[in-house]
This record gives C-alpha cells, structure tokens and sequence, in this order.
C-alpha cells in the first residue's frame, strides 16, 4: 500500500501492537488518524510517509512513547498529538517544515521538550499548546515565522519562558497566554509586528512585565490583563495606539501604574479595571 485517496483510520484496536504493514505508505490525501489503541507503542511502520493531506492525528495511546515512524513527514493538512500519556518526545517531527491547517499539542504529561518541530516555519492555522505540564521552553519552534490563526499558550505548568517563538512576526489570530503560572518573560516575542485580532494574557503568576510586546501598535480585538500576581508595569505596550475591542485590566494585585498604556488613544468598546489593589494613576 502506497497511498490512500482519503481517511485512513486506526482506531480502539486494543491489542495492536505495531502498525509495520503500512511501512510503503508514502501518502494520504484526507485524513490519517491512530486513535485510542491501548497497547501501540510506536508508528514506526509509517516510516514511509512523507505528506498527510486534510489531518493527522495521534490521539489517546497510552504506551505510545515516540513519533520517530514520522521521520520522513515534511507536511501536513492539521496535527493533533493529544492524550499520548507515555509520549516522551516528538524528535520524529523534525523534517515538518509546515502544518497547512491547526497545530495541537494537549495534555500530554510527560513530554518535556518539543525539539522535534525544529524545521518547523508556517503554522497557517491556529497553534495551540495546552496542558503539557513539564515543558520548560518552546525551544523546538525556533524557525517558525508565521502562525495564520490563533497562538495559544494555555496551562503549561512548568514553561518559564517563550524565547524561542522571537522569529514570530505575524499573528493572523488572537494570541493568548493564560495560565501558565511559572512564566517570567515575553521577551520571545520581541519580534511580533503584527496581531490579527485579540490579546489576552491571565494567569501567569511569575510575569512582572510585558518587555517583549514593544512592537505592537494596534490590537484588532480585545486586550485583557487579569490573574497575574507579580505583574509590577505594563510598559511593554508603549507603543500600542489602539485596541479595536474592550481593554480590561483586573485583579493584579502589584500593578502600580498603567503608564504603558500612554500612546493608547482608542478604545473600540469599554474599559474596565478592577481589583488592582495597588493601582496607584491611571
């Protein structure tokens, strides 16, 4: 089997231990989906496969513990890589040069490091990035330039910082970072020229600035501040002008001033703040 012309799916097949038949499949155009077999421990029979068209999706295996069968992947429609509770690395995604659709890596709990997307440079859907708790940097997505959709960094118990996002110049969605409570920085995204559409950064416990946003200008969306305990200054946003949407900044408890909001001239629906129990001027 060389190619298949649509969805190919494997799927609740519980004791499956390999997939090494498939090892002369160089393509599917629709869908390739491994989905909930409990004892398959690798792809390594999809050694041959080189383009996924509409998605790809490795979703609930538990004893899977690596991608390394993907090694010839240079790209794909979507990528989901959800629930793999033994998946200890991506290393075999590092010939994906693009993802044409989403990006998707959620609640996979011993995954430490996504160095395996270090080809990566378009993400022309949303990325998204939930609950991989010891993930300590995104130092695999130092190549990536443009994401199409929505940047979302969400729950990621351990990330300390995002540097390695600071080739990123282009946002076509909403980027948020919310709940990532060990995150001190947003240096990684110096780069950032252009947001298409809104801003949200709550919950990060260990943010105390927001240097790495100075080159903002205009936020099409909404902008929202709120949950982040040691934020002292939002002087990262000197240079913003206009928020097309609502602007809330709630429940930092350190804010002393908004002094970085001072070339903001437009606000597109309403302003609220509250709970900034230092807030000294506005």
């Amino acid at each position: 089997l060389n190619e298949v012309g649509a969805l190919l799916s494997i799927e609740e097949n519980n004791m499956l231990l390999d997939i090494n038949g498939l090892s002369s499949l160089a393509y599917v155009a629709g869908t390739l989906r491994v989905r909930e077999n409990n004892v398959l421990q690798n792809v390594d029979g999809l050694s041959a496969l080189t383009e996924v068209g509409t998605s790809l999706e490795i979703v609930g295996n538990p004893d899977l513990a690596d991608l390394d069968g993907l090694s010839a992947l240079t790209s794909t429609g979507s990528l989901s890589v959800i629930f793999n509770e033994s998946l200890l690395n991506i290393d075999g995604l590092s010939k994906l040069a693009s993802v044409n659709g989403d990006l998707t890596l959620w609640d996979l709990p011993v995954l430490n490091n996504i160095n395996g997307l270090s080809a990566l440079t378009t993400v022309n859907g949303n990325l998204g990035i939930y609950s991989v708790d010891l993930l300590g940097d995104l130092a695999g997505l130092m190549a990536l330039t443009i994401i199409g959709g929505d940047l979302i960094l969400e729950s990621n118990n351990s990330l300390t910082n995002i540097d390695h996002l600071s080739a990123v110049s282009q946002v076509g969605g909403s980027l948020s970072i919310v709940g990532n409570i060990e995150l001190a920085s947003l240096s990684g995204l110096s780069g950032l020229l252009n947001l298409g559409g809104s801003l949200a950064v709550n919950g990060c416990w260990e943010l105390s600035d927001f240097n790495g946003l100075s080159g903002l200008t205009d936020i099409p969306g909404d902008l929202e501040i709120s949950l982040n305990y040691g934020l002292n200054n939002i002087d990262g946003l000197s240079n913003l002008k206009s928020v097309g949407g609502y602007l809330i900044i709630s429940t930092n408890p350190k804010l002393t001033h908004i002094d970085g909001l001072s070339s903001l001239n437009s606000i597109g629906s309403y302003l609220r703040m509250q709970y900034n129990d230092e807030l000294v001027h506005i």
